[in-house]
């Protein structure tokens, strides 16, 4: 890769990949110069840019998160890492992401911050092996470590309950603070937000409690989808089955959701609830309707006679002994 000694009439990046090419090559080895180290180049996950000013506006601070809004760079770039933890793979990919983006703007070391947004909260052993330490906002870690001190950490699962980070702590992990963030949002954050993500939410909560008549029909599909996406990701994880069932009709609360993720985590008894016998039974082989029961109770309110028509004599009386079978045969003679 170039840099400014580039400008020079000497190429010294040529001239060092040249020796290696000279040298290797005769012996069996490729080597390439200058050449791309990946097919498609990295995208970050968020770039914000100010355009105006010094400093964020009383507007801008109102909707923007702990860590974000304590810095005053002009362009910030957010790793977010939803199902994985910090790691080091994470923290290069993050450092990579500031070297090449400030290279290509041409700026300078205090107009540019990376953070790395994860929506797990890092354990401690985690965050003691990159030197991260709580910083005076909750949720947000800053490095000793020389190599990632320029990465903060934004936990958001930790972060503050605040109106201005309400919508950020929808993508944490915890369904508590998921919920909360939820009920912030509700109660009085949505009126800080742009009109078009202020009633997606809002208009996302009332398709999950609105029951039968027509507004839900005037719905396109695509906000339908659209609202099944937030309903799964934000919504569904933090209520019970119990509070949907009483939300929904139950052929909405069905429609589009398999036999296995409806019953997930929903207890055998609450299942069989009000189920009859004989719709239980239906469809279930002999073989397993019996497995694991013992025989005393396979047998219990079974006359005998039921118990052993079908059954040949021979079976009858397999585990007799000869003196058993012979007093059992007596019997029989002196009753008939």
């Amino acid at each position: 890769m170039s840099d400014k000694t580039e400008k020079s009439e000497i190429r010294w990046h040529r001239w060092f990949g040249t020796v290696f090419e000279e040298v290797l090559i005769p012996l069996g080895l490729d080597v390439q110069t200058e050449h791309p180290v990946m097919i498609d180049p990295p995208e970050a996950d968020v770039v914000i840019i100010r355009k105006n000013g010094m400093g964020w506006t009383p507007e801008q601070l109102e909707v923007l998160p702990d860590g974000v809004r304590d810095c005053n760079a002009s362009h910030i770039i957010i790793e977010f890492k939803n199902t994985e933890s910090l790691t080091e793979d994470a923290l290069f990919v993050t450092g990579g992401y500031r070297v090449f983006y400030k290279q290509s703007r041409d700026l300078k070391d205090h107009e540019i911050q990376v953070f790395i947004a994860s929506s797990k909260s890092p354990s401690r052993k985690i965050l003691e092996r990159h030197g991260y330490r709580p910083s005076d906002k909750a949720g947000v870690y800053h490095s000793q470590y020389s190599m990632v001190r320029f990465i903060p950490l934004i936990a958001l699962n930790d972060l503050a309950d605040k109106p201005y980070n309400a919508l950020y702590r929808l993508f944490g992990s915890r369904k508590k603070e998921k919920l909360r963030a939820l009920k912030r949002l509700m109660n009085e954050g949505l009126n800080k937000f742009p009109d078009k993500i202020g009633v997606f939410i809002m208009k996302a909560v009332r398709f999950l409690f609105h029951k039968g008549g027509t507004e839900t029909m005037s719905y396109t599909p695509e906000e339908r989808a659209m609202f099944g996406d937030f309903l799964e990701e934000f919504i569904l994880p933090i209520m019970k089955f119990e509070e949907l069932r009483e939300k929904l009709p139950w052929e909405d609360l069905l429609k589009d959701v398999s036999v296995k993720d409806l019953l997930k985590d929903v207890p055998v008894k609450e299942r069989l609830k009000g189920v009859p016998v004989k719709e239980r039974l239906k469809g279930v082989p002999v073989k397993e309707r019996l497995k694991g029961v013992p025989v005393k109770e396979r047998l219990k309110g079974v006359p005998v006679k039921e118990r052993l028509k079908g059954v040949a004599l021979k079976d009858r009386f397999e585990g007799f002994t000869q003196e058993e079978i012979e007093m059992c045969l007596k019997t029989l003679k002196r009753n008939k």
